[in-house]
């Protein structure tokens, strides 16, 4: 866990955001405090919602893969958060 992260208001929407999740994100998208999100540390930190073990809870419970998603994505945030509030950390698109 190297880095900070800064908590930010989100930008102004003239449409809804989309319900699906993203599919490709360039390092460009994703910056906390001023750094691209490439530590592997930072974004496993941030997956498993601060706890040390694999997932944060139950798979079934907590993301969309092979066995319970039916090969396609799912609308973001129908599988609970991680502590930190993050939904879709795990599964849902392949990595």
């Amino acid at each position: 866990m190297s880095g900070r992260w800064i908590k930010q208001k989100p930008p102004k929407r003239s449409r809804p955001a989309p319900a699906k999740p993203a599919a490709v994100v360039s390092p460009g998208h994703a910056r906390p405090a001023g750094r691209a999100l490439s530590e592997t540390e930072d974004c496993e930190y941030a997956a498993r919602g601060g706890t040390t073990g694999e997932t944060y809870g139950a798979l079934d419970a907590i993301a969309w893969y092979r066995a319970n998603g039916a090969r396609t994505t799912h609308p973001v945030g129908h599988k609970l958060p991680n502590a930190f509030g993050l939904y879709d950390m795990l599964g849902n698109v392949w990595q």
